[in-house]
């Protein structure tokens, strides 16, 4: 239920004294710190009592209900959490096919479900290698992070995006300048340069709809009123998860830069927030000394943004933006326009990236 939950509070009994309840069958709604939740039944029966009042505040683990079962549904206790679900929608495992995911446990975990993708598309096991290995080697498990990244790409095989790329240079010392101008703006003395660059594109997307939209499929668009932004960020290990800022465009600098550090903060604990459609990506590399790359596009993204390092040119420095996006939506001018409305809110008007700081839409 959340790292640290310790209590959760019943809001309402979805179902009353008597009824039969199917497996999965939306039993009660309780509520957390993060969310409401409807919880399902764990196993078919037929409702024999109450354990915890509505309105009544019970800590995790504890009896809710109590299920009468028969001997044939007595066998069926299988759990499938909310997460676990949402991954199988996500993968497109239809339901009928949840039921056959091998379990070792009462419940069914999202390391089940990798697992069981993973098994259905390996490919045949090659022949031993009659080569000797010249060193000693250790083999070992991908993390769950890696693995849903890993299995999320995959699902583009058959009908992912189109990568095209468009770059555009940015003059470091306007991005300094903003900077400048943004500690005049209560709470906007740490705002950092990367934060700027994004919140520029933030602010670039509001008015670029397409840049805030994802494909359904390949015959529909879904187009959001605001724009949810995700930042990858890099884990120990050479790990890769993505924090988010959800509906960013509506945020003033301050809380958008409160919003980014909380969001990464929580990444780096682990915490999986791709709950939501993230139209579009940033993906940084300042003070790497890495100036130009290809990113990498995952669906249901439609773009991402590559902030290079600074390098010198002309007695200044400047900084490369690469954005790479799906030419199945979004075509090469358009991409053009997107990249060139970040640029010039620096470029135009060092102070408008201030300006705009300290309006909350």
């Amino acid at each position: 239920m959340g790292e640290g939950l310790r209590e959760v509070r019943i809001i309402a009994h979805l179902k009353k004294h008597g009824d039969k309840i199917e497996q999965d069958e939306p039993l009660f709604a309780m509520e957390t710190d993060k969310a409401n939740v409807e919880v399902e039944a764990t196993h078919s029966g037929v409702l024999d009592a109450w354990l915890a009042e509505e309105g009544e505040t019970v800590a995790v683990g504890a009896p809710i209900a109590r299920l009468t079962t028969s001997a044939a549904s007595s066998a069926v206790t299988r759990r499938i959490p909310p997460r676990s679900r949402a991954l199988c929608r996500e993968l497109q495992i239809a339901d009928e096919l949840i039921s056959q995911i091998p379990s070792a446990t009462g419940t069914l975990t999202e390391d089940d479900i990798l697992r069981y993708i993973e098994q259905k598309d390996k490919p045949a096991k090659p022949a031993p290698s009659k080569l000797a290995l010249a060193q000693e080697y250790v083999d070992s498990e991908l993390t769950p992070s890696q693995r849903i990244f890993i299995t999320r790409a995959r699902q583009d095989r058959d009908n992912g995006p189109i990568l095209a790329v468009v770059k555009r240079t940015l003059d470091w010392g306007a991005v300094e300048k903003a900077r400048e101008k943004a500690r005049s703006i209560p709470g906007g003395a740490q705002v950092t340069r990367f934060q700027l660059i994004a919140f520029a594109a933030a602010r670039a997307a509001a008015s670029h709809p397409k840049f805030r939209s994802i494909l359904i499929g390949s015959s529909r668009v879904r187009q959001f009123d605001h724009i949810n932004l995700g930042f990858a960020v890099a884990l120990r290990n050479d790990e890769l998860t993505t924090a988010v800022v959800k509906q960013a465009d509506t945020l003033d600098l301050p809380a958008f830069r409160e919003a980014t550090n909380d969001s990464m903060r929580r990444a780096r604990h682990g915490e999986d927030q791709m709950s939501e459609p993230v139209p579009l990506l940033l993906s940084s590399m300042i003070g790497a000394g890495v100036t130009d790359a290809i990113p990498v596009l995952v669906s249901p993204a439609i773009a991402i943004l590559f902030i290079g390092d600074t390098y010198p040119q002309n007695g200044g420095l400047m900084v490369n933006l690469v954005l790479g996006f799906d030419h199945r939506l979004i075509n090469g001018l358009g991409a053009a326009k997107f990249l060139g409305s970040i640029c010039d809110s620096f470029e135009r008007d060092t102070a408008e990236i201030a300006a705009h700081g300290s309006d909350r839409a």
